[in-house]
């Protein structure tokens, strides 16, 4: 039975999935299955020009179109387009807002006045969306895996040999390596590193590196110590969430972190950046101070953490609002 939507109504996801696997593509997966559960019509444009071009010849008047790309060309050329078809025109950021310079900021803010309605993932980002429109909403990003997630054999025997001996093991991920604005890796992985070869080897790192840039961009520097194991390749997050005591959110700059969400819900501590706003389960050190990242690791003892909501039921009833009506904010 289809929850809570009119069955006249079509959802348009326009976003990448899997591959490559990173925080937007994940969010994108779940969330076409999460449709797909509750019997829901959609239609998923990835980057098929030819579905694009079908989309925009076929006659559709109960149609919404959910932006996901990260890419603000794809964002401002979509939006435009869909506004012209008539539809409704849904745009998510997944990353900070105030990250955006330039063109691709002029272009960020055309999409969202382009769009019916946007949503973001942190306070800060609002508060600049509100003064682009008053159409802006604050949601999270997380729906739970509805699939089970498991590790191949080879990455799972890794793993437990590697927890051997390891009285606090951590872990950190990163899609890609990747800088902000002010030239600094966003990830910080380098620095973790750098932190754990410093320590009694029963403090572990599991890096989670599926692109394998940030393994090859540390190895051109220093040898790994023998504290911190990077899995390069491919594989599902919340696995390895379940199997260490502590996963470690240093990025520079963030939206709202779909793999500390990922920790909560699996009951895992999260030692994070204060970067943007964290969910309140969080433990906090002051971004870009790695004394303090340090200190925080060595001073870590698990504590009782809460799972987050899941955002499918509220982006329903975002979905709902949008059918009837245009969304006001709330």
């Amino acid at each position: 039975m289809q929850d809570t939507l009119n069955k006249e109504l079509t959802i348009i996801i326009a976003g990448p999935a899997p591959p490559p696997i990173g925080g937007v593509t994940i969010h994108v997966k779940r969330l076409l299955d999460h449709l797909v559960q509750h019997n829901i019509q959609h239609i998923h444009l990835g980057k098929s020009l030819s579905t694009l071009f079908s989309l925009l010849t076929k006659k559709s008047n109960s149609t919404i179109v959910h932006i996901h790309f990260s890419n603000a060309f794809a964002r401002w050329a979509l939006s435009l387009l869909f506004k012209w078809k008539g539809a409704k025109v849904l745009t998510t950021i997944h990353r900070d807002l105030n990250r955006e310079q330039g063109l691709k900021k002029r272009l960020t803010y055309a999409a969202i006045r382009n769009s019916d309605c946007t949503i973001v993932l942190n306070d800060k980002s609002l508060i600049t969306a509100k003064s682009i429109t008053p159409h802006c909403i604050k949601q999270s990003s997380f729906f739970p895996p509805i699939h089970q997630e498991e590790l191949s054999k080879t990455v799972l025997s890794i793993v437990e040999s590697f927890k051997q001996g390891k009285a606090n093991l951590f872990c950190t991920n990163a899609f890609d390596l990747a800088h902000d604005a002010a030239g600094a890796e966003i990830y910080q992985i380098h620095n973790l590193v750098s932190i754990f070869k410093q320590l009694p080897e029963a403090y572990g790192l599991i890096v989670s590196d599926p692109s394998g840039n940030n393994k090859k961009h540390i190895l051109d520097q220093m040898q790994l110590p023998k504290n911190v194991l990077f899995i390069d390749e491919p594989h599902p997050f919340i696995p390895i969430l379940k199997v260490v005591d502590c996963f470690i959110r240093a990025t520079t700059t963030d939206g709202d972190s779909l793999s500390i969400k990922e920790a909560l819900y699996v009951g895992t501590n999260v030692l994070a950046s204060n970067c943007v706003d964290r969910d309140p389960s969080c433990t906090l050190y002051t971004s870009g101070n790695m004394t303090a990242l340090k200190q925080a690791i060595l001073d870590f003892k698990t504590r009782p953490v809460h799972a987050p909501p899941n955002a499918f039921k509220d982006l329903l009833k975002l979905y709902s609002n949008m059918y009837s009506s245009k969304p006001q904010p709330i």
